[in-house]
């Protein structure tokens, strides 16, 4: 695809309501990195809570800068639907397509071979999203069965 970089900025408190969309919608999930997210259950709402990777909490009025594809951006997988952004919130970057800055970043490991059990691009012990169960999540119903389900 030609997807576009895009840039979006947002409060903690509305990325951690599009994790938990994200969780509980039978759309793709959303992959995080700069960021840990934990999921849980509160009664019959899932909260989730944003921490930096030293375990840091993010107040829920911190601002970020998304990086993602101008398909999730532009409401892709209807994970942006149910917000309005504020003008200027949201920036495509139609000069930078993301294929090519992955080819840029796998350029910078040149003679290295990049495998999916290294810790430093999958850590079992600090998975970047934590919860119980199995997507979709439903809070609320019989406790989940399975442990929880680590993703990079």
């Amino acid at each position: 695809f030609d997807n576009a970089l895009a840039t979006l900025r947002l409060p903690a408190a509305t990325l951690a309501l599009l994790i938990s969309e994200s969780l509980t919608g039978a759309h793709s999930f959303l992959s995080l990195a700069g960021l840990r997210a934990n999921a849980h259950c509160e009664g019959e709402r899932l909260v989730v809570e944003l921490t930096q990777p030293n375990g840091q909490p993010l107040p829920a009025e911190k601002m970020l800068t998304i990086v993602t594809s101008d398909f999730l951006a532009s409401h892709g997988e209807g994970l942006l639907n149910p917000l309005s952004l504020p003008e200027g919130n949201l920036q495509v970057h139609r000069d930078r397509l993301m294929r090519d800055a992955l080819v840029t970043g796998l350029q910078s490991f040149p003679n290295q071979r990049l495998d999916g059990r290294d810790p430093a691009l999958f850590d079992t012990e600090h998975p970047r999203v934590r919860y119980s169960g199995r997507r979709p999540l439903r809070c609320g119903a019989a406790p989940p069965a399975a442990p929880p389900a680590p993703l990079p």
